[in-house]
């Protein structure tokens, strides 16, 4: 049973990964850029590790599937594009003085 949501935690983070990299460019910080290849990396690799006799057990899913519903549920920050924060501030859109500020 561990396998079944093992390899369900690992499809939703290279979805939740695939879903912000296609917004990805040159104007997002290089951080940012990297963790979201790691996470898609790692997540690839985590789906075939039972291949090669390695089981998920408890302790390891009640860690990995909170980071993972994590990032499924803060993937709607990035529903129309890369959040303000996760520009470079060279690129970050300028303010005008009359804009509302929250």
């Amino acid at each position: 049973m561990n396998i079944f949501i093992w390899e369900a935690a690992c499809a939703a983070l290279v979805w939740a990964v695939f879903c912000r990299l296609v917004f990805v460019d040159k104007t997002t910080k290089p951080m940012v850029r990297w963790t979201l290849r790691l996470s898609g990396f790692g997540a690839l690799i985590g789906a075939g590790m039972p291949l090669y006799g390695w089981t998920p057990d408890a302790e390891t899913l009640i860690v990995v599937c909170p980071a993972v519903l994590a990032e499924v549920v803060l993937s709607q920050y990035w529903k129309y594009g890369i959040p303000v924060q996760y520009i470079r501030d060279c690129h970050k859109p300028k303010r005008r003085s009359t804009d509302y500020v929250i």
